[in-house]
């Protein structure tokens, strides 16, 4: 019973107090009569942080990276226990990547993921059942996908966004990590941040295909734009001018088709997210044209699925995303990013798992306390 009894103390984190004596009766088996002294002692769960542990891993299913990151950094300080500390850090730089990624830091991510994939390799010849190591494969290929990222933020700023739309190996770990975060904060109850992620990703499918066609969203200059001539024939042996004059043409016929009317073959050289798909159908592009081919349709509900973004509260509404509104959208997306995949070969699925974000208390080495090891 008073061993119960201390461990409900320890659970409550009530002061633990214990009877001992330096004078202790060994032919009786009991302490010297009027010896007895009070100690006050450590909760043991405080000491060796098994409570706490537990609490910033859960942190980590929560999407709460900072949070979990900090915690972790007090422990580190507080556990006594080397071989607790060392996983400590593993998950420590597990949460700073996280948190910078989801950020979008992406030089800071790398760094973090490295330091944690250095020091997972260093380790694991002799501590192979410790924690995150039986998650270093996926763990490197998040590293990559990281290695690239950051190149991007420099073509950023030397103002080269062309160069990130026309090399895929930079449009695309972008493209996924904003699905990523919209499912990230689809999880969280955050349906406007999240609608507001997928925007962005229809965004960047329309612009990485608008670019194969020399077309920058930003300024568009279609006196110099790329005809598919096997799609479009009949802009074959004609002048530039006259092609653009063409091209024009079917522009506004496509907008009379969607919106009823068309009141000028005017080109503004920045091209909003619907636009922009006009501009797609008008060049026959895949993403447009394939399946059934009714490029029409797809452009009526791609307008009626913006026109719930936009009523949202962090574009031109009043009101938050319901979550029936926000499923509607994240349905359509989702369906034309799986169509771009398929167009630029890229697996879907193989991708999407690298972009899964590691709850460590979902590996094969977690167990209470961090002591999968012990």
């Amino acid at each position: 019973m008073s061993a119960a009894a201390a461990m409900v103390g320890a659970v409550i984190d009530l002061q633990l107090i214990y009877v001992g004596s330096d004078n202790y009766l060994i032919d009786f088996r009991k302490p010297s009569p009027g010896s007895e002294t009070l100690y006050y002692i450590n909760n043991p769960y405080a000491v060796f942080g098994d409570f706490e542990i537990e609490k910033a891993m859960q942190l980590f299913g929560q999407y709460d990276y900072s949070g979990a990151k900090e915690k972790l950094e007090e422990l580190r300080e507080k556990v006594p226990d080397p071989v607790i500390r060392q996983q400590l850090r593993f998950s420590y730089l597990l949460a700073a990547a996280y948190e910078h990624w989801d950020a979008l830091e992406f030089t800071e991510a790398y760094q973090n993921m490295d330091a944690l994939v250095t020091e997972l390799r260093r380790d694991v010849r002799l501590n192979f059942h410790f924690l995150l190591m039986d998650c270093i494969g996926i763990l490197k290929e998040q590293l990559d996908i990281l290695d690239a990222l950051k190149e991007i933020q420099k073509l950023f700023r030397s103002k080269n966004h062309m160069a990130v739309l026309r090399q895929q190996e930079y449009i695309v770990p972008l493209m996924f990590t904003m699905q990523t975060n919209a499912l990230i904060r689809e999880a969280q109850k955050k349906y406007d941040s999240a609608t507001l992620l997928l925007y962005r990703l229809l965004e960047m499918i329309e612009q990485r295909r608008l670019s194969h066609y020399d077309i920058d969203v930003s300024k568009a200059d279609f006196s110099n734009m790329r005809y598919d001539e096997e799609k479009m024939p009949m802009m074959k042996g004609i002048t530039e001018a006259k092609r653009l004059d063409i091209y024009k043409e079917e522009i506004a016929e496509i907008k009379k088709k969607v919106f009823g009317k068309c009141n000028s073959t005017y080109l503004p050289e920045q091209i909003s997210l619907l636009d922009g798909y006009i501009h797609l159908s008008a060049l026959r592009d895949e993403i447009m044209v394939s399946g059934k081919g009714d490029y029409i349709g797809k452009l009526k509900r791609l307008r009626s699925v913006v026109y719930l973004r936009n009523n949202s509260i962090f574009a031109h509404g009043f009101s938050p995303v319901s979550r029936e509104d926000y499923e509607k959208f994240k349905e359509f997306v989702l369906l034309l990013f799986r169509q771009f995949c398929e167009l630029e070969q890229i697996d879907y699925v193989a991708y999407s798992e690298k972009m899964e974000w590691i709850n460590p208390l979902e590996t094969g080495n977690y167990s209470l306390g961090v002591r999968a090891c012990q």
